[in-house]
């Protein structure tokens, strides 16, 4: 059950965005909006991350060659956002777009050469082709920031799925037994 203490620290940080959600809203106190507003983005983005490193750890992609690409482009990436900090924008926009796309490209290419796809593994493709198209169109200033929010509500949609089709496959397993 490797998966339980993320499923948990998930649901606790949703709960926690839910609380900070309740704060800004329901309060005229300016210091406890500015609080919840905080804690809300701050739940939110932990319990992103700790969906990412659910879904990677389980999935079969990091079993796959397409992960060693993705960890090259993932440090092009890191270096193009180094010259990004050091204001050589013209060669940190080219790097960071062009690692982007590959990753793009190395997840596709994974997702096609895989023999058996489920629903899951459809969601998270569409997911990434989201996430990922938005962000470089966001980079490039073609988007607003808005429009992250569409990969984002999808994330949560394979998240749900998974953590779902997670728990089925538990309970089928004890009912077997």
């Amino acid at each position: 059950m490797k998966d339980k203490p993320y499923i948990y620290v998930i649901l606790l940080l949703l709960i926690c965005v839910f609380v900070g959600r309740l704060l800004t809203v329901f309060n005229s106190d300016y210091e406890l909006i500015e609080t919840g507003s905080i804690m809300e983005n701050f739940c939110l983005n932990v319990a992103y991350v700790a969906g990412w490193v659910l879904m990677l750890s389980n999935g079969s992609f990091i079993k796959t060659k397409y992960f060693k690409i993705t960890q090259g482009l993932m440090s092009i990436i890191i270096v193009g956002a180094l010259l990004k900090i050091m204001y050589w924008t013209k060669y940190a926009d080219y790097l960071i777009v062009f690692g982007l796309a590959g990753i793009l490209i190395a997840y596709s290419i994974s997702f096609y050469k895989k023999p058996i796809k489920k629903r899951l593994d459809y969601l998270k493709i569409t997911w990434v082709i989201l996430l990922i198209s938005c962000i470089i169109l966001i980079f490039l200033h073609v988007l607003p920031i808005d429009y992250r929010l569409i990969a984002d509500v999808v994330f949560w949609i394979v998240l749900l799925d998974f953590s779902f089709s997670k728990l089925n496959v538990k309970k089928k397993s004890k009912t077997q037994l």
